[in-house]
């Protein structure tokens, strides 16, 4: 709970206005709840950025696998010619470089509000929302008024736990 209580304090305003600023990206939107249970018993490769991606990216085989990349990531598989079946980040001030250098033109995209507006412009269709980490009651009432409310999840703190738990 703590946890909660420090992203809000010190984050809270920046979170905020990327909530609002990502409200014009609902045109044509899928919601993660609709998902569920459609990959139920089927491998997944959660790719993030680390020391081992370089040398270890040729076991990625998005023939046996669902593969989901975050953050990073996403460049460094558009360099070696991988193109996952889902890419994401959720930081709220990830820098729109990171899919700007990938064309992933049908790679679905899975974001939360709360994630850098800039990079949800870049992303192309599908945009799968994910619902909120229930940290900012705010932007879940915004989601109930819209009527795509989804009960908030637990996604952890950074885009390789959240991809893990949206595979879950």
């Amino acid at each position: 709970m703590n946890f909660t209580f420090s992203d809000y304090s010190d984050f809270g305003q920046k979170v905020l206005e990327n909530v609002l600023r990502n409200l014009h990206s609902l045109q044509k939107l899928n919601l993660l709840g609709d998902l569920k249970g459609a990959f139920q018993g089927v491998p997944a490769f959660i790719v993030g950025a680390g020391p081992s991606l370089d040398e270890n990216a040729h076991l990625i085989d998005r023939e046996k696998a669902i593969v989901f990349a975050g953050g990073s990531a996403v460049a460094a598989l558009s360099k070696k010619g991988i193109k996952p079946h889902f890419i994401s980040t959720v930081d709220k001030d990830a820098p729109k470089s990171i899919f700007a250098q990938a064309d992933f033109s049908s790679t679905a995209f899975l974001f939360q509000l709360r994630t850098n507006p800039e990079n949800v412009q870049l992303a192309h269709e599908p945009k799968i929302l994910a619902p909120s980490n229930g940290g900012y009651p705010l932007e879940d009432w915004i989601t109930e008024k819209l009527g795509i409310y989804e009960k908030p999840l637990d996604f952890g703190w950074n885009v390789a736990t959240f991809l893990a738990q949206v595979a879950h």
